[in-house]
């Protein structure tokens, strides 16, 4: 199959289509072969600073004596539904100027391709396709989950299923492909065998979620968390502002009764609120935490376990050093009295810090994002850049020789010159 043009919007919008063999494991329990698939792919996008999207839809063989097959494979040609997304899509991001990201998710109202309620987004190299897609230009995978699965995208986020399927399927970060009639029979986490007792403990915290959230420990003892903050600086500044008023009003020490509220938090309130700030998979980390949906551990427990407790499994590159760096779906962030230190849970990791360690950080953490919501804002506003951001990361010592920072982008990284 040549390459074939479909135009959606005429000088705005248009998909790409092409027929390619690569060397995937469409069912979670072959091995890589060569497998047909449709390669499809917007151009426009980037027209509105968005990235470009990409579909791997399975196709038909050629081969007649493949007719066997026929019933399990999809058209090699982009269903009516397909076209319908792309367009709506354009068009909505058109209008109100908004961009999806890895941590997003879009819902259909009925199922795509007959089985798929969402599609979620994945930035990994796509190394057997990438000489497709220009090098300037930014993409995001579509990846197709359906209605069950969707239930735990709104509750615990992407990284969770992702990792997942990536389990399933043998292939990380996670399978790029779609394959309609597999995914009638994918159980991920024993969805109808676990749906009256499964829960996690991100069902018994308050969560965050941010655009573009790494989470990754170093070498056992380097704890990170990356937040892409020019995405939603406000949004971040916002979120702690809001924890900080939470626990003052849990300890009793907030004026409930002036709306004005403090700038800062009085730094002889410590903070008690346990939160969790969910993460992305980041296929550059070559190895992520996976959580099937065992009972989680009790906080008394998480405090006196190894480093490695309550995760599942772990999923990685073929041959990956799983030590020298290991993505997580999420930071929980909790008091606790004893001396400052970080555990698995799950798929993630929590930290337990003293009050005075978490008034710290949350203090730390919010001046570096307002610092973000005033060059930012003065930038899109035309007013040049009112100072630089030099420091764009702050780090805490915690016990065992172990380190926690967070670290920002810097200006140079997100396209802002100082001359």
């Amino acid at each position: 199959m040549k390459v074939q043009t479909i135009s959606l919007l005429p000088s705005q919008l248009h998909l790409t289509l092409e027929r390619v063999s690569l060397p995937f494991a469409v069912h979670h329990s072959s091995t890589h072969q060569e497998t047909p698939f449709l390669y499809i792919q917007t151009h426009g996008f980037c027209r509105l600073c968005h990235p470009e999207l990409i579909i791997l839809l399975l196709a038909k063989p050629h081969s007649s004596s493949a007719q066997s097959h026929h019933a399990s494979l999809t058209q090699s040609a982009p269903p009516a539904s397909l076209l319908k997304f792309f367009r709506s899509l354009y068009r909505y991001t058109q209008q109100n100027q908004c961009l999806i990201h890895q941590k997003d998710y879009t819902e259909f109202s009925s199922p795509l391709l007959g089985v798929y309620k969402a599609f979620v987004y994945s930035d990994q190299p796509l190394p057997e396709i990438c000489r497709r897609i220009p090098s300037s230009s930014e993409y995001l995978v579509c990846i197709g989950i359906t209605e069950s699965e969707l239930v735990y995208v709104k509750k615990y986020g992407t990284a969770r299923i992702l990792a997942n399927l990536a389990r399933m399927y043998k292939y990380y970060p996670t399978p790029c492909w779609m394959h309609p009639k597999q995914a009638y029979k994918r159980n991920v986490f024993h969805l109808e065998e676990n749906k009256d007792k499964f829960s996690s403990l991100l069902d018994a915290v308050s969560t965050i979620t941010w655009p573009n959230v790494y989470v990754y420990v170093e070498d056992l003892k380097y704890l990170t968390l990356y937040v892409d903050v020019h995405t939603s600086p406000q949004e971040v500044f916002e979120d702690l502002k809001e924890i900080c008023d939470i626990s003052q009003r849990e300890l009793g020490t907030g004026d409930t009764s002036n709306d004005e509220q403090p700038s800062e938090m009085d730094t002889r309130v410590p903070l008690y609120v346990t939160f969790a700030i969910k993460s992305n998979m980041n296929a550059d980390i070559p190895a992520h935490l996976c959580w099937r949906g065992d009972a989680p551990p009790s906080p008394e427990q998480m405090v006196g376990s190894s480093t490695n407790a309550g995760a599942s499994c772990i999923v990685s590159k073929p041959g990956a050093n799983i030590s020298s760096q290991l993505g997580a779906s999420f930071l929980a962030l909790a008091p606790h009295d004893s001396a400052a230190t970080f555990r698995t849970v799950e798929d993630g990791f929590c930290l337990f810090l003293p009050p005075q360690d978490m008034h710290k950080l949350i203090q730390e953490f919010m001046s570096l994002a307002e610092d973000y919501v005033n060059v930012l804002e003065s930038v899109h506003n035309g007013n040049g850049l009112p100072f630089m951001i030099e420091r764009t990361y702050f780090e805490l010592s915690l016990s065992q020789g172990c380190t926690f920072r967070v670290q920002f982008p810097s200006l140079k990284d997100i396209g802002i010159s100082g001359t």
